[in-house]
This record gives C-alpha cells, structure tokens and sequence, in this order.
C-alpha cells in the first residue's frame, strides 16, 4: 500500500504550498463529459425526428391506400357490362372531398388479346378485350403512388 501511494504521489502535479487537494471533478473532465452528452443527446434528437418523418409518411401512405381503394371501386362499378369502357372517359383527374390536400388522376387504356384455343380438334383464335386502369394518388407532400386494376374478360 505505500508503494502504491508512492507511485501514485509521482505521477500526481504537484500542489502549490499551503493547499490541501479537494475531491472533485477538473476542467478537462468537465469539458469531456459536456462533449460526451451533447453527442449522445444531438443523436437521440436525431433518432427522433426520423420517427416522426417515418410516422407522417406511413399515415399519408395509409391515406392514400384507403381513398385508392375507394375510388378503383368506383371505377369498377362504373365499367360496362362489356369490360370495354368506364365512365371517367380515358383519363379523368380530381381531388377528395374529405381528405385535404389529396388528389388523383385516373388513366384508362384498352387493348385486345388473342389467344388461341387449344382445346379439342379445332384450334380456332378468340379474341380478348381488356381494361387496364391506372390511378395515381398524390398525397400533400405531392408524393405520387400508383395503383392498377385489370378487367378480365368474362366472356371469349
């Protein structure tokens, strides 16, 4: 134990005279410390904000998913009996009436397919029409997301 005190009074600075050493913290810890936090706390507010921006962009997504499924009801509600048309026209565009700040734009595009069938002795082509609608949903931080719907057939 004196050895160790006799080491440890070496390495020590030197006291002026008449001055007791005090327990305490110096400046450099101070200073180290204040650094230690002011990282750990610069971090953490970081962290933060990037929930919230993560919060705000699944509630807008959210949003936007539940009035695109709205209106691509609409829209197959409104296609002839045919699958060939709906009554938006080819493209049409608007806004959401309870939901500021949302918008769409609807795009419709026909295109015929024929498929061959296989079946039995006679391979005859059939003709099939399709309806392909396209609706994009902007939300207020004019994000866009898309969404498709595809009538099939119901007849050859």
């Amino acid at each position: 134990m004196a050895r160790e005190t006799a080491l440890a009074g070496r390495f020590r600075a030197p006291l002026p005279r008449g001055r007791a050493r005090t327990p305490g913290f110096t400046l450099i810890e101070v200073v180290v410390a204040m650094a230690i936090l002011s990282l750990s706390l610069t971090s953490l507010l970081l962290v933060r904000d990037r929930c919230l921006e993560q919060a705000t962009l699944a509630r807008t997504t959210r949003w936007a998913g539940m009035l695109a499924g709205k209106k691509l009801g609409e829209v197959e509600r409104s296609v002839d009996e045919k699958g060939k048309s709906c009554t938006y026209g080819k493209s049409a565009s608007g806004t959401f009436e309870k939901r500021e700040g949302y918008g769409w734009k609807l795009t419709q595009e026909n295109w015929e397919r024929k498929i061959v069938d296989t079946r039995g002795d006679k391979k005859q082509p059939h003709s099939y029409a399709f309806l392909r609608c396209t609706l994009v949903i902007t939300d207020p931080d004019q994000r866009t997301l898309e969404y498709s719907w595809i009538k099939k057939p119901s007849k050859p």
